[in-house]
Parts: structure tokens; sequence; C-alpha cells
């Protein structure tokens, strides 16, 4: 599953600060966030989790066009390394962030 959620913000360090706390509540992150660029070119954070008893995936955090974007990359199943590599790869190399001019 890929989810998208849009979230007032400053900047990207201030993204993973206002999310952090809902972050360490919900899942259990499997090493420190750290730092990443896509394929397209977008700096993001990237958290490492797993969830509940077989749950696992990433939180990937962008700051673009003054919006937040946080995506769950999650796998209910636990990680299946094809899966994940072929969800990430198609993710990694098509995001993209764009303003709708009205």
């Amino acid at each position: 599953y890929i989810y998208l959620e849009l979230l007032a913000g400053n900047s990207l360090d201030d993204a993973y600060a206002n999310l952090e706390g809902f972050i360490m509540e919900t899942v259990t992150p499997l090493q420190d966030p750290f730092s990443f660029t896509t394929t397209t070119g977008y700096s993001g954070i990237a958290v490492e989790y797993s969830y509940a008893e077989t749950g696992y995936g990433y939180y990937l955090i962008f700051y673009e066009n003054d919006t937040v974007y946080f995506f769950d990359l999650y796998l209910p199943n636990g990680y299946d390394e094809t899966v994940f590599n072929e969800m990430f790869g198609l993710f990694d190399s098509t995001v993209n962030f764009f303003t709708l001019e009205q």
C-alpha cells in the first residue's frame, strides 16, 4: 500500500519534528531516520519501521511547494524484498511534485 497525507509545514526539518511524536507512538522504527534523494531529484527523510506483529514499511517525508508530503509505503504481511523493491522503485522513479495554477 502507498498512503499519502498532505500537511502544513515550513521546512523538511520542521515536518519531521512535527511528525516524530506520531511516528514514535504508532510504529517501531528499525533504524534512525535518514536523508535520501529520489531519482527524480527530491530530498526527503525516510523512517523504516515495523508495525504490530507483521507490518513493515517506510515513512517518506518531503517538503515541496510549501506543503509537507507524508507517504507511507506499507506491507501488512511483513518484509518481502521483491515486492518492496518493486513498490519503492516505482515510487522513486515517478514521484513528481507540482503546483496547480488557478
